[in-house]
């Protein structure tokens, strides 16, 4: 009995050597040689680098001026030397309606579109001198246009239809003139024949648009 109990420990005794020489030779690396069997220390193994940090480049501030707004401007008000020209007057240019307008005792006049018929045939107004024909002119233009179309006439004394032939080229083919309000006129003398030959009865204005 003792011989069985002493050689359950040797069995014992040789598992656990076998058992430590192989986890010895799995722990190694084993070489052989000519000259025996050559055991070589395990290498170390080597230490991951520690990635270095990448440097963030610093962002680029781009800095904004300020835009400066200048203040408004405003105008100045126009004066009334600097505003448009008079207005034309009602009825397409002329202070005349339509049809026969009487604009004294001896004068009548005869509107009909963009043309008024002034008729002045009457002791002391026919004429054949510029002189008169322009008096009479003075008097009238202004009761067919108005007074704000031909206030500039005051000022242009003998001016208007001097150096013209009033029954020869104002009979003909008239003669231009440029109300204040800006429109264009043109004037014709209307003329009639007696005993000593052609005199100015009147005359015939009209728009020229």
């Amino acid at each position: 009995m003792q011989f069985l109990g002493l050689a359950s420990v040797a069995a014992v005794l040789a598992i656990a050597g076998v058992s430590a020489a192989s986890t010895l030779r799995n722990r190694s690396t084993s070489e052989n040689t000519s000259e025996g069997t050559v055991i070589s220390e395990p290498r170390p193994v080597a230490k991951a680098q520690a990635s270095k940090p990448v440097a963030s480049k610093p962002e680029t501030v781009v800095q904004q001026s300020a835009t400066v707004t200048p203040p408004p401007v405003t105008p100045a008000p126009q004066t009334a030397s600097e505003t448009a020209p008079a207005a034309a007057p009602p009825h397409n240019g002329f202070v005349l309606v339509e049809g026969r307008s009487q604009l004294s005792d001896s004068v009548v006049a005869m509107r009909a579109g963009d043309s008024v018929i002034v008729n002045f045939d009457a002791y002391g107004y026919r004429t054949r001198r510029a002189s008169k024909f322009e008096t009479s002119l003075r008097e009238t233009l202004p009761l067919v246009y108005g007074k704000g179309a031909t206030a500039s006439m005051d000022t242009m004394a003998g001016e208007i239809v001097t150096n013209h032939d009033v029954i020869g080229a104002l009979a003909r083919e008239g003669m231009r003139y440029t109300l204040d309000n800006g429109l264009g006129i043109r004037i014709k003398v209307l003329t009639r024949v007696v005993s000593d030959g052609p005199i100015a009865i009147g005359y015939i204005t009209t728009i020229e648009r």
